[in-house]
């Protein structure tokens, strides 16, 4: 039996599943990345530049609105990350919105998406299985947006924000 299959309603309306996802979160990931085809400590890194440098690090994000603008505005006008030394002066590297290295990203964005604000961001480790999402969410009654076709790369990079909100209303 897998961890989901362990977990009560009760106990996920009562952030347990957050709980044990932030005091399991390495050893999961470390056998969910190898699934993925991932080096873990390449993704650990990458997450530490994201959570370092980029724009986003020291956002506040209050409620769900605020994190779904702040989730567009990386759809729509892409990222900066400070790179700079303090002494050298501000170095800004800006990367556009590109759906296609967004999607091959997903899961490490995702990542540091939920360590910036876990209320209203959530791992997305579901690309490999899918089938076992969409069976946990109607074991637990969670709606999910509609699946956009495998063509549109934007509207797919914009089901995780999609997901995020179903996960947050069930909460």
């Amino acid at each position: 039996m897998n961890l989901f299959g362990v977990i009560t309603k009760r106990a996920i309306r009562e952030g347990i599943l957050l709980i044990i996802l932030k005091n399991c979160h390495k050893i999961f990931l470390r056998e969910y990345l190898v699934d993925y085809h991932l080096d873990i400590d390449e993704v650990y890194a990458y997450i530490d530049e994201f959570l370092l440098f980029s724009s986003l690090s020291n956002t506040k994000i209050d409620n769900l609105e605020q994190a779904k603008n702040i989730f567009h505005d990386l759809c729509d006008n892409g990222i900066d990350f400070d790179i700079s030394e303090k002494r050298d002066g501000s170095i800004i590297e800006h990367v556009e919105p590109n759906f296609e290295w967004f999607l091959q990203c997903i899961v490490p964005i995702s990542l540091c998406l939920y360590l910036i604000n876990s209320d209203f961001f959530k791992p997305y480790l579901f690309i490999h299985k899918f089938r076992d999402l969409i069976s946990i969410c109607d074991e637990f009654g969670i709606e999910l947006p509609e699946i956009p076709k495998k063509s549109d790369k934007q509207s797919r990079f914009a089901y995780y924000w999609g997901f995020c909100e179903s996960i947050y209303n069930f909460k």
